[in-house]
């Protein structure tokens, strides 16, 4: 009985070896899953802040090419009119009459 005990006792002294070892592996994996996992988060937030950024640097760019736009609309609509009331003027002159496209000399 005594080589019984003896087996029984070993048997059980390597499960819980083995479970001992079982368990600091898992911690690690644990641990190095953590790590992994924080690392990826913190790029992830990186690039959200990145993209962040440059959406709100492409809004102020699309607001200021809008009021661009307003801009030179505004001058095109003044220099339309300035050139109307010049036309007006030339032609409350009755100066000669503009040559024609046919009138024209090559030289």
């Amino acid at each position: 009985m005594d080589w019984v005990a003896v087996v029984a006792v070993a048997t059980l002294v390597g499960g819980l070896g083995f479970g001992a070892l079982l368990a600091v592996f898992c911690l690690g994996m644990s641990a190095t899953v953590r790590r992994s996992l924080e690392e990826v988060s913190s790029r992830q937030i990186q690039s959200i802040r990145q993209l962040s950024e440059a959406q709100a640097q492409q809004q102020r760019q699309l607001q200021e090419a809008r009021l661009q736009i307003q801009a030179l609309t505004q001058a095109n609509r003044h220099l339309a009119e300035q050139i109307r009331t010049l036309g007006e003027r030339v032609g409350d002159v009755g100066g000669p009459p503009a040559p024609s496209a046919r009138d024209r000399t090559l030289h």
